[in-house]
């Protein structure tokens, strides 16, 4: 479906009115098979124009919250994951696509599976087959970054023997099965709702964590937010500590060793602190080691993989580093700018620390830092931002029984890509929605197909570019 932003452009009159955002924030990163770091971050954009629409005063509103991928080894930055919300104009219509929460499987980031919302269609799971499921329908409102706590609610736990999903959505808690060790079976359906999917486990707490080490081992938090374990996920859970407000566990290369990101609340007065487990995070083996300095919060805590008591945590402005299991802190450096995400390359030197407005490599051997991303500002084109729009030809061609159609766009537009026969029918629609500036790329299945010659056309923006593609089977 066609979605015309502003339909009446030739009565509208801009004014004054404009309000803008932008900043950096959700750190995440992965090494896989080869050692090579890649690292995940949000870019949260927001723009209200105010103008006058056929005599009456109209606001339009976007805000764009989209995953990015950056590759170390290549150094290259792009697109992963769209997060938008478009709303207003004159024609006051409503573009949702939030994602919530993402993973990966086998350590591979081109096997990922998110979860999120599109407008009030309720919470969808979908993988990197585009294959999905359906939870019930809720129409939410997207939540601002600045007041969304990722550890809260529709977050979801991938276990690591990778046969199941843990997610809580509107007061529910499920279970989804995954049948197959590497990507989530969701049959041979396009769609499918989420009673044949899902075990819904209203009766068991919502997992926040689970223990890498031992995989029977999970972790939830009570109404207090005090943390409750299990052995098994079931309804057995045993509360561990009744004295904290746990925001976050960390585990160890020690498999017994669990540390957790609190608060605690002593004479009236909420203190951030670090507790230590020395038995699994089990009930009745916590111990405080850490308390931040007055008037601090610590936001973030990492652990490294390959090192044994290594704990490296952050609040708004500096990081702190233990090599002894918490016993003992020191501060390796400090920031401006707010930290909005941390991550350890486990074995080596290197700490990622983002901020609002630059990624940055600390080198924990010579304290040296490498700045590999900052934030555009508004008059500046974003780094491998195409200045056209291009429709490239597909590759390989001629094909059998797959090929990739590969485009660039010059800004964020809605955008059709379909296929039709030598006679001009329609036989397949491979994009139909809004897309983000950048380049991006589609694989066309024509299995079903004869051979013979096709066209693939990309229309956007009120520009249509054709190119011809040729199946042999």
């Amino acid at each position: 479906m066609r979605v015309v932003l502003l339909i009446c452009i030739s009565s509208l009159i801009w004014s004054i009115g404009f309000g803008q955002e932008k900043y950096f924030h959700d750190l995440r990163g992965l090494e896989d098979s080869t050692g090579t770091t890649h690292l995940f971050y949000r870019m949260y954009e927001f723009e209200s124009y105010t103008f006058t629409c056929d005599d009456y005063e109209q606001t339009f509103q976007s805000s764009w919250n989209s995953v990015y991928h950056l590759d170390l080894s290549e150094d290259s930055d792009t697109l992963f994951l769209e997060d938008y919300s478009l709303s207003g104009g004159c024609t006051g219509f409503d573009l949702v696509k939030n994602v919530i929460d993402y993973n990966f499987f086998d350590n591979d980031i081109t096997k990922w599976i998110a979860n999120g919302f599109a407008g009030c269609s309720g919470m969808s799971i979908w993988d990197y087959k585009s294959r999905s499921t359906h939870l019930p329908s809720y129409c939410i409102t997207k939540a601002h970054p600045k007041e969304f706590d990722l550890s809260s609610k529709y977050t979801f736990i991938l276990n690591e023997p990778q046969d199941s999903l843990f997610l809580e959505y509107n007061d529910h808690n499920f279970k989804f099965t995954i049948s197959d060790s590497i990507y989530p079976q969701f049959n041979n359906d396009d769609y499918l709702y989420y009673e044949e999917l899902v075990d819904t486990l209203a009766d068991g707490p919502a997992v926040f964590a689970i223990n890498p080490h031992f995989k029977n081992i999970y972790y939830s938090k009570d109404n207090d937010w005090n943390l409750i374990v299990s052995q098994r996920y079931s309804k057995d859970f045993q509360t561990a500590d009744s004295t904290l407000i746990v925001r976050k566990l960390a585990f160890d290369k020690d498999p017994n060793t669990v540390y957790a990101l609190v608060t605690e609340k002593i004479n009236d007065n909420y203190i951030s602190g670090i507790s230590i487990s020395e038995d699994k995070g089990l009930p009745n083996s916590w111990s405080d080691i850490y308390e931040a300095e007055s008037g601090n919060r610590l936001v973030f805590i990492e652990t490294d993989a390959l090192a044994s008591g290594q704990i490296f945590v952050a609040t708004d402005n500096a990081v702190f580093k233990s090599s002894d299991y918490g016993k003992s802190f020191e501060k390796i450096t400090t920031t401006e700018i707010k930290i909005t995400g941390l991550h350890k390359k486990a074995g080596t030197s290197h700490l990622y620390i983002l901020t609002r407005e630059n990624l940055i490599e600390f080198n924990l051997n010579t304290m040296e830092e490498k700045v590999l991303k900052s934030l555009p500002v508004s008059n500046e084109a974003e780094p491998n931002k195409p200045t056209k729009i291009t429709l490239h030809q597909n590759y390989p061609n001629p094909f059998n029984p797959s090929t990739v159609i590969s485009y660039q766009l010059a800004s964020n537009s809605f955008v059709q890509l379909k296929i039709f026969d030598a006679l001009g029918r329609e036989v397949a629609v491979l994009e139909d929605g809004f897309k983000l500036a950048g380049n991006h790329s589609v694989t066309f299945d024509a299995s079903s197909l004869s051979s013979g010659i096709y066209f693939y056309q990309l229309e956007t923006n009120g520009l249509v570019l054709t190119k011809k593609l040729t199946l042999i089977k």
